[in-house]
């Protein structure tokens, strides 16, 4: 099992600019099949509806993912995925 990892993204104008997995600059083209962006997170929430376990919350004030979890089949191994949102920030304009 791989443990969690913690991810930064940076979004400007709706489009992923940087990413770093603990601390360390990784490329984009690294993390691609996750999100990136907000709006990725919900196509995400969206596509795991119906799964066998699925659990989600959200922001109460702003309505953005917090937690998402899912497990497609109980019966299939490594299927299990799982997602927190530690701190989201809006970038001031350069």
């Amino acid at each position: 099992m791989i443990g969690p990892k913690h991810v930064q993204i940076v979004v400007r104008d709706g489009a992923a600019t940087s990413a770093a997995v603990a601390g360390e600059p990784q490329p984009l083209k690294g993390l691609i099949g996750h999100p990136l962006t907000v709006p990725e997170l919900f196509t995400w929430i969206e596509a795991a509806v119906g799964s066998d376990r699925f659990d989600a919350t959200y922001d109460p004030r702003c309505g953005y993912p917090l937690t998402y979890s899912i497990d497609r089949s109980r019966n299939a191994t490594d299927d299990e995925f799982g997602l927190q949102v530690l701190d989201l920030q809006p970038v001031q304009p350069a």
